[in-house]
């Protein structure tokens, strides 16, 4: 009845997954896998951590190579849900700050996102899949997909190239002034002001940045000024 107990937590975990192995190949994988790593937490929560790991070396993986990363990212859909909670910064908040204080802003990704690096675009597939449309094979190729969650519903999405690199600055918290030259040496200065305006709108509207804020910010704020 464990065994059962723990086929149901890893078919909720992994439902793409699942449903393209179909009833039959998804049981067989979960044998395989749980005989490899068994649960080592108290938690059932991880006992799905290293489908993806398992899924690489499988012969299966032959016929469908992007397996293991579609189950790469329902492993870090599962992991950005139980994330810590965080304030996300909004676009009133962005503009209530002096456009003086922009550049030595800093802002950090909240802790419910992360960047997944994959060799296929799964995203697409797992959404098709939610939705209960027909799959299709994911498009090979190197691929950034961001995983976050947002009022308790998780989304994700493939980063669009100039993405990559400043969102992977703000993940250290890097300055606001940092953030804008990576984004105009990734695109050349002629672009670069449009272009840092339309990702920040982006970012504040999926509310995947949070304000760490500066001293000089801060002190106005607290004054009132």
């Amino acid at each position: 009845m464990y065994f059962y107990r723990l086929l149901d937590v890893l078919r909720e975990d992994y439902p793409a997954t699942a449903a393209i192995l179909g009833e039959v190949d998804f049981y067989n994988l979960i044998t395989g896998y749980l005989v490899e790593y068994p649960p080592t937490e108290p938690s059932i929560a991880h006992c799905g951590q290293h489908l993806a790991k398992y899924l690489r070396a499988r012969p299966q993986s032959g016929k469908k190579p992007w397996l293991a990363d579609l189950a790469t990212l329902e492993r870090a859909m599962l992991d950005v849900l139980l994330a810590p909670d965080a304030k996300p910064l909004d676009d009133a908040t962005m503009k209530s700050i002096p456009p003086a204080q922009w550049p030595t802003l800093r802002m950090r990704t909240i802790p419910a996102i992360t960047i997944l690096e994959l060799n296929w675009n799964v995203s697409k597939l797992a959404d098709a899949i939610e939705s209960g449309h027909k799959s299709r094979k994911p498009a090979r190729g190197a691929c950034a997909i961001i995983a976050w969650r947002r009022n308790d519903h998780v989304f994700h999405r493939k980063l669009d190239n100039p993405e990559r690199a400043p969102l992977k600055a703000l993940a250290q918290g890097a300055r606001f002034d940092r953030v804008c030259r990576i984004i105009a040496d990734e695109v050349g200065e002629p672009g670069a002001a449009e272009t840092i305006a339309k990702m920040l709108q982006r970012w504040l509207g999926e509310g995947v940045l949070m304000l760490v804020q500066s001293s000089a910010w801060r002190s106005r704020t607290a004054s009132g000024r």
